[in-house]
């Protein structure tokens, strides 16, 4: 298994890969193109205006505002929430 890895990368930004093996008898067949993001920050403030507190037995439904995301500025996006 080879490990590469791209410095400087910057923060949430979109990279494209595709890897191509080569030996003595020559290069392989190139992959599908693979696409991931660099690292993110977390955000820069937590949701607001939590409401709509509705608990059940085994549940509870809660209304936030949404995190606004800035990209531009190395926030990325948020891929969920974790209620405590």
């Amino acid at each position: 298994m080879g490990v590469f890895k791209v410095d400087k990368a910057g923060y949430y930004i979109e990279w494209h890969f595709k890897i191509q093996v080569e030996n003595n008898l020559g290069k392989g067949p190139e992959s599908p193109r693979y696409s991931a993001f660099s690292g993110q920050d977390p955000p820069k403030f937590p949701p607001a205006n939590l409401r709509d507190i509705k608990p059940g037995t085994r549940t509870v439904e809660i209304t936030w505002d949404a995190v606004k995301i800035d990209a531009n500025r190395g926030r990325g996006s948020i891929d969920g929430y974790r209620v405590c």
